[in-house]
C-alpha cells in the first residue's frame, strides 16, 4: 500500500512537470523532502549508501540517502580506495575519538535495523570502535569492538536502531596511521523479511561427555527488516543410533559455533525410541544474520569413540519450512576431559581445590600398564600465557578413556603470577 501510494505521488509529480514545463530536478528533490524522507522516518523505505556519488576528500558536511554525515576537520574521509563494493569508502581516520555523526531528517518512529561493513586500517594498537545511538533517553552504546583482523571487511555490523533515534555517531580510537573504513551502510524498515536459510556442516564437532554444549551442526537465518519479527517454530530430525544422545537442544551461537556467551534456548527434546526429534520452539528472530545451533548431550552409556549420526531435518521459521540440510552430518562421542570453572585438587599445604576458568596445551602419555595420563595447564584468572597464574594439572585414566580422574595439580612453582609454570610434556 505505501509502495502504491509512492508510486501515485510519483506519477502525479511527473503529469504537473508535463503539464507546467518546470525543471524535473526541482520536482524529484521536493518530492524526495515531501514523499521519501517522511516515509523512512515512519519504517517503510530502505535507505542504502556506498559513498560512490560523494566528492573525495575530507568530509565536513555531506548529504547522504538517508541523512546528513557530518565530521570535525581530520576525523572522516572519502576515499577512493579499498572499498568493500565499488570504488569508495569511508574512512574514519587514525588518532584519539575521531568521530563521524550521521543525522537522520526526524528521529525514527519505530525500531530500524542498521548493517555496515568494517575493515582495521592497521594491526599497531590501540584499537576501539563505538556505535553510539542519540535516543530520547541519552546516548546508547549498540556496538563496541575491541579485536578485529587487519585487511579485507571481515565485520559486517548489525544492530537494532530504537525507536526514537535522532543520530548516530561513529566513533575510533586507533594509531595515528589507522582508523577504519566503514562501507555498504544499509537501513532496513519495516516488517521483518526472511531473506535466506541455509544449512551450517561446521566439520568435526565431536560431542564431548560433561562438555556444556555441544554444537554438531546448524542454521544460518538471514533476514531483512525489524518489525513484527519472524519466529522460530519447530526443528524436526532423526539421531542414529537413538541411544546415543539424551537430549537435543536448538539455540543461538556465534557463526563458528565456538561461542556461546548469552545463547537464547529456542527449545529442546529427547529423542524417541526410534531416533526421531520434533523440538517446538518459543522465540524470535533478530534482524540481520542469525546463527542457530543444534545442541546433542551425548547419553551416559554411549561409548567413547563410536559415532552419532544426525539427518532428515525440517527447520521451519516464519511460517514456512526450510530444509536446507543437504547430507547427514556424523560426529564422534568423546569425554571433555576438563571443564572450564571446575576444581583443581592436590593444591599446595593441602589448600582447598581451585577452581580454573581454562585448561590448555594438553600432553598425553599411555604407561607400561596401559593406564592414559594427561597433563595441561591449569590456567586459573584468564586463560593468556605465562607470566600467570598457572599450574600444570594432571588426570588419568584406567579404562582406555571412557573414564577420567578429576584434574589434580603435579607441577606447582609457587605462589602467585611469578611462579607461574606451563607448556608441559611426559617423558
Amino acid at each position: 500500500m505505501v509502495r502504491l501510494c509512492w508510486f501515485i505521488s510519483f506519477a502525479r509529480s511527473i503529469t504537473r512537470i508535463l503539464l507546467e514545463k518546470r525543471p524535473i530536478f526541482c520536482y524529484l528533490m521536493s518530492m524526495f523532502k515531501q514523499s521519501i524522507l517522511p516515509i523512512l522516518a515512519c519504517g517503510f523505505v530502505c535507505a542504502s549508501e556506498s559513498f560512490e556519488n560523494q566528492p573525495i576528500g575530507g568530509v565536513s558536511s555531506l548529504m547522504l540517502e538517508g541523512g546528513t554525515l557530518s565530521a570535525e576537520a581530520g576525523h572522516a574521509a572519502i576515499i577512493a580506495k579499498h572499498a568493500r563494493s565499488g570504488k569508495q569508502a569511508l574512512h574514519l581516520q587514525g588518532g584519539q575519538n575521531q568521530r563521524a555523526k550521521f543525522t537522520f531528517p526526524r528521529a525514527l518512529a519505530q525500531d530500524t535495523q542498521l548493517t555496515f561493513w568494517l575493515q582495521r586500517w592497521t594491526a599497531r594498537p590501540p584499537f576501539d570502535f563505538r556505535l553510539i545511538a542519540e535516543t530520547p533517553g541519552g546516548p546508547v552504546e549498540l556496538k563496541k569492538i575491541d579485536r578485529m583482523r587487519v585487511g579485507g571487511y571481515h565485520e559486517q555490523v548489525q544492530v537494532l536502531l530504537p525507536s526514537g533515534t535522532s543520530a548516530l555517531t561513529f566513533l575510533c580510537s586507533s594509531d595515528v596511521r589507522g582508523g577504519v573504513l566503514i562501507d555498504d551502510l544499509e537501513l532496513l524498515c519495516g516488517p521483518m523479511l526472511l531473506q535466506s536459510a541455509s544449512f551450517v556442516n561446521p566439520g568435526a564437532f565431536p560431542l564431548l561427555k560433561r562438555a556444556p554444549i555441544n554444537p554438531v551442526m546448524g542454521y544460518k537465518i538471514v533476514t531483512s527488516g525489524s518489525s513484527n519479527p519472524g519466529k522460530i517454530q519447530q526443528l524436526r530430525l532423526q539421531v542414529t543410533p537413538a541411544a546415543s544422545v539424551e537430549e537435543v537442544t536448538l539455540r543461538s551461537g556465534s557463526p563458528d559455533g565456538t561461542g556461546f556467551a548469552g545463547s537464547i534456548v529456542y527449545g529442546k527434546a529427547k529423542p524417541s525410541s526410534d531416533g526421531f526429534v520434533t523440538i517446538d520452539c518459543t522465540g524470535a528472530l533478530k534482524p540481520g544474520t542469525n546463527w542457530l545451533w543444534v545442541d546433542a548431550k551425548p547419553s551416559t552409556a554411549s561409548p567413547v569413540g563410536s559415532t552419532v549420526t544426525f539427518e532428515n531435518a525440517d527447520l521451519r521459521v516464519a511460517g514456512k519450512s526450510r530444509v536446507p540440510q543437504t547430507s547427514p552430518v556424523t560426529q564422534r562421542i568423546g569425554y571433555l576431559v576438563s571443564v572450564p570453572d571446575e576444581p583443581v585438587g592436590n593444591q599446595p599445604d593441602g589448600a582447598v581445590p581451585r577452581n580454573c576458568v581454562s585448561f590448555r596445551i594438553p600432553g598425553l602419555i599411555r604407561t607400561a600398564s596401559g593406564a592414559l595420563v594427561g597433563c595441561f595447564d591449569a590456567r586459573y584468572i584468564h586463560s593468556g600465557d605465562l607470566c600467570a597464574d598457572i599450574d600444570v594439572a594432571v588426570v588419568r585414566s584406567e579404562d582406555g578413556g571412557k573414564t577420567w580422574t578429576s584434574p589434580v595439580v603435579g607441577m606447582d612453582a609457587g605462589p602467585g603470577v611469578a611462579n607461574g609454570c606451563g607448556d608441559p610434556c611426559i617423558l
